[in-house]
């Protein structure tokens, strides 16, 4: 699901209005911790451009994933110099 969601574009509560459940239950399915019932399988699969199938088990045709790009996130650290350090210390 969330793949198929971030491939849209659209946030967790834009995807449960749009299948008309609410917000937590997106994320429990993409969490892992519920799957959907049959009917809102259907609705999730129509709402997202891909078929139940494919959402249920990752076979068959899933939904055009092409403009999703791969991210890291890291901390950030910031890099002084010893001058930068010495006014912050000031």
């Amino acid at each position: 699901v969330a793949i198929a969601r971030v491939a849209l574009d659209l946030t967790q509560a834009q995807l449960a209005d749009t299948v008309g459940i609410v917000r937590r239950q997106i994320a429990a399915y993409e969490a892992g911790d519920s799957k959907p019932r049959d009917k809102v399988l259907h609705n999730l699969a129509a709402a997202l451009g891909t078929t139940s199938e494919w959402l249920a088990t990752g076979a068959g045709a899933g939904p055009d994933v092409r403009h999703v790009r791969k991210t890291i996130t890291v901390p950030l650290i910031p890099i002084y110099t010893s001058v930068q350090a010495h006014a912050v210390n000031e």
